[in-house]
Order: structure tokens, then C-alpha cells, then sequence
């Protein structure tokens, strides 16, 4: 082969070099040109989410706080009636009556109508002061009676935002580790955000794992610390959106079971439980709430007196009771004691079973009676402090 020959094999290996350099670089270019299309659209519907979410969350405010009103507008309606009536026919019957007394007594217009005027002002002061003295009472006890009738919401009044946990993609994973967008849809004016693991559709959207779960966890808990700082910074009175429940929904949106948020985090922080993935990644319903089933018998069996069976896998503190959104407080208040439950899962209905939030026993009995107590309104100061003295009798 001669030099000519030599420099233009040369010449084309460079170039083919180049060129492949060249389309490499090109595609990555379109392949971070595309994350950051396909992130910055997801922060458009992450916001767009947000908002309906907090436009909801003003609406269902309103509609608490209307809900007495609309409860009392009939009566109010009623009694406005009676008062126009009584109006009309006052006169009517003050001139006739008058007119009688005044040919009946033989006496002028003047001590008739004096007699009258006096007899009515002592009947309005007598009904207003023995109104007075019932006053306080007659009002505690239509706030309670209200408070009964209204019907049961979550413990923070509105329903709470649905912060899903997702699995671990099959493909391109390397681009959601540490960055996963969904732990960002808890909107920071929400009250309270609720975890929702839901089980797989099938194989093919990927599974969860230990560690997605634990990166989800970290994600989540930095964006929250992020509005902590926020509102810190600003002197805000409100406080952050609270994390309390971590929900358990099939792959349909029904509620199957409900844990602590703190639990949850324990387990999966610090023990890496295993029983989540075999829970999460089941694909049936049936199996899945079996699962669930299971695993509340074995954390029963280890809390009940006598023999104990230890099930180092098991998944501790799962709770399934539930009330249908539409239940009263009295009604709420009845299942919860009956049923010797310290709180529930408000569901949309029966049949779709969508988790709205926790009604628990203490908000239901706050609402109910101490803010009666209170006036309508609790104080926003801290709690009192608890006693920590020793019994009579025992100090």
C-alpha cells in the first residue's frame, strides 16, 4: 500500500472518528434536551396540580364554614315569616282591641293605651331577661347540636393532599435517582400531606425497591424542610403541612389500609423491611388485600397477652377502618368508640373507596364539644402542659 493510499485510510478514519464524536454529542444533547422539556413540563403540572388542589381546598373551606348556615337558613326563614306576620296583624289587632277596652272601661284613649304600652314593655322585659339567663346555655347547646349534625371531615377540615410514592422505573433510572418530582406535588398551603402507596398494575411499570422507597422518603422530607425554612423565614403564622398517615391503596384507588407515618419511616429507614415490596408488588387485589390481612393477624398475634408468635418481617401498625365521606360526627363518633378505634380513613364512597384523610377520635370530640366550650373558636396558643404528679395518695 502505497503512502497516497495510507493517508486517505487515514484521512476517512479521522473523519468517520469525528463524525461519530459528532452524532454522540448530538444525542446527548437531544437526550438533556429532552429531560429538561420532560422536567419542565412536569413542573407545569405540578403546578397546574397545585393549584386546582388549593382552589378545592379554599372551596371546601367556605363550604365548612357555610355548612351551619345552611343548616339554620329554613329556620331563620321560618321565624322571618312568623315576624312579618305578627307585624302586620299587631296594628290590626291593637286598634280593634283598643277601641273595645276603651268602650268596655268607659276611660280616654290616653290610660287604655298607657295600660297597654306598660303590660307589653313588662312582657318584653320579663321574656328578655329570662332569655338572658338561658342565654349561655341555649347556645351551647346548638353549637353542640351542630356540631353533631355536620358531617365528619378530616381532622384538618379539608381533604388532604395525595403525595404518591412511585416504583422504580425499569428504564433511564439514572435520570430519577435523587430527583423525583412527585414528592413535589404536596402543595406548601396544604395542611396536610398524605403518603399513598399504591400496588402495581403489572410487571412492566417497574417495582418497588428498598432503596426508591428510601430516596422517596428523603426527597419528600427535603422538600418539606424547604417550606419549614420558608415559612420560618417570613414569620408566618401557619405551619407546615403535616405528614402524619401513609395510605395503602389497590391498584384500582381503593383503600386498603392505613399506617403511621413514623412507623412507616422506621421500617423502611431503618430496618428495610422486606414485607413492603412483597406487599406493594403484588399485582391482584385479592392477594394484595390478603397481604394486608396477614400481616395485621401477625402484628395482633405479637401485641395480644400470651403465647406470642414473632414475625420479624411483618409490617406493624396496619389499620383498615374506614367511614364513607357523608357520615355525620355523631355517627363517626359511634363507630369510632363501638369499634374501639382511635381513628379512621374518610372515603369517598363505598363502592370507589378513595382516601380523602384520617378522622380521629380527638378532632371529632374537639369539634364536637371543646370548641363549644370555647366559645366557636379554640385559642391558638399551645396546649397546657401535661401533669406529670404522681396520684392523690401516692405523692
Amino acid at each position: 500500500m502505497t503512502s497516497s493510499n495510507m493517508l486517505y485510510v487515514l484521512a476517512i478514519a479521522a473523519g468517520l472518528a469525528v463524525v461519530w464524536r459528532l452524532v454522540a454529542w448530538l444525542l446527548r444533547c437531544l437526550d438533556e434536551f429532552y429531560c429538561r422539556v420532560r422536567y419542565f413540563c412536569s413542573d407545569v403540572a405540578t403546578g397546574f396540580r397545585r393549584w386546582k388542589k388549593d382552589r378545592h381546598r379554599w372551596r371546601q373551606r367556605w363550604g365548612n364554614r357555610l355548612a351551619p348556615l345552611q343548616r339554620h337558613l329554613p329556620v331563620a326563614l321560618f321565624y322571618l315569616l312568623c315576624v312579618l306576620l305578627l307585624s302586620a296583624l299587631a296594628p290590626l289587632l291593637f286598634v280593634v282591641f283598643d277601641q273595645a277596652m276603651r268602650g268596655w272601661m268607659k276611660a280616654p284613649f290616653s290610660i287604655v293605651t298607657a295600660n297597654m304600652l306598660v303590660a307589653a314593655v313588662a312582657g318584653l322585659t320579663t321574656a328578655l331577661f329570662v332569655s338572658s339567663l338561658r342565654d349561655d346555655r341555649i347556645k351551647f347547646a346548638e353549637r353542640v347540636l351542630d356540631g353533631l349534625k355536620a358531617d365528619a371531615t378530616t381532622d384538618t377540615g379539608v381533604d388532604a393532599d395525595k403525595v404518591g410514592f412511585i416504583p422504580q422505573p425499569r428504564l433511564r433510572h439514572s435520570e430519577t435517582t435523587y430527583d423525583y418530582h412527585n414528592v413535589r406535588e404536596g402543595s406548601e398551603k396544604a395542611d396536610e400531606w398524605m403518603i399513598t402507596l399504591r400496588q402495581i398494575n403489572s410487571t412492566n411499570a417497574g417495582r418497588y425497591t428498598i432503596e426508591s422507597l428510601r430516596e422517596q422518603i428523603e426527597a419528600l422530607e427535603r422538600w418539606h424542610q424547604q417550606i419549614t425554612d420558608r415559612i420560618a423565614a417570613c414569620g408566618s403564622c401557619c405551619p407546615a403541612p403535616a405528614i402524619n398517615a401513609v395510605c395503602f391503596i389497590s391498584a384500582k384507588e381503593r383503600f386498603h389500609a392505613l399506617q403511621d407515618y413514623k412507623v412507616f419511616r422506621n421500617q423502611i429507614m431503618d430496618r428495610g423491611n422486606a414485607a413492603y415490596l412483597a406487599l406493594l408488588n403484588e399485582t391482584y387485589e385479592d392477594k394484595f388485600w390478603d397481604a394486608i390481612d396477614e400481616n395485621m393477624q401477625h402484628a395482633r398475634a405479637q401485641t395480644t397477652a400470651g403465647a406470642a408468635v414473632q414475625y420479624a418481617d411483618a409490617i406493624p401498625g396496619l389499620e383498615c377502618f374506614w367511614i364513607e365521606e357523608g357520615t355525620t360526627r355523631e355517627d363517626s363518633l359511634h363507630l369510632l368508640i363501638g369499634n374501639r378505634k382511635a381513628r379512621a380513613m374518610l372515603v369517598r364512597n363505598r363502592h370507589v373507596g378513595t382516601p380523602l384523610g384520617t378522622v380521629s377520635i380527638e378532632k371529632l370530640a374537639e369539634q364536637i364539644l371543646f370548641r363549644p366550650l370555647a366559645g366557636g373558636e379554640l385559642p391558638h396558643g399551645a396546649p397546657p402542659e401535661p401533669n406529670h404528679n404522681r396520684p392523690p395518695g401516692l405523692a
